[in-house]
């Protein structure tokens, strides 16, 4: 039984080995596809920081906020919200 599922496993391997380089020769990416994911900032006159998500921003903009600091919140390069006290 185990000669069985080796054989198997080993077509599927050779397989998908054969279409992966086939597609390389052909010129196909072997991952298509990409995921652009959001990006958020929050500005200051001293700087800017770069942050990996809404809720991280969000926080050190009310930060500066509850500073009383003038800030802005950005997403994708597009203003969200600006705080000039």
């Amino acid at each position: 039984m185990k000669t069985v599922y080796s054989v198997g496993i080993s077509i599927f391997i050779n397989s998908c080995l054969y279409i992966y380089v086939f597609n390389i020769l052909k010129g196909v990416s072997p991952m298509p596809f990409t995921v652009q994911l959001p990006t958020y900032q929050v500005e200051t006159k001293s700087g800017s920081t770069l942050y990996p998500s809404h809720k991280e921003a969000q926080n050190h903009y009310q930060k500066f906020v509850d500073n009383n600091v003038p800030c802005e919140l950005y997403e994708d390069g597009k203003l969200q919200k600006e705080y000039k006290p």
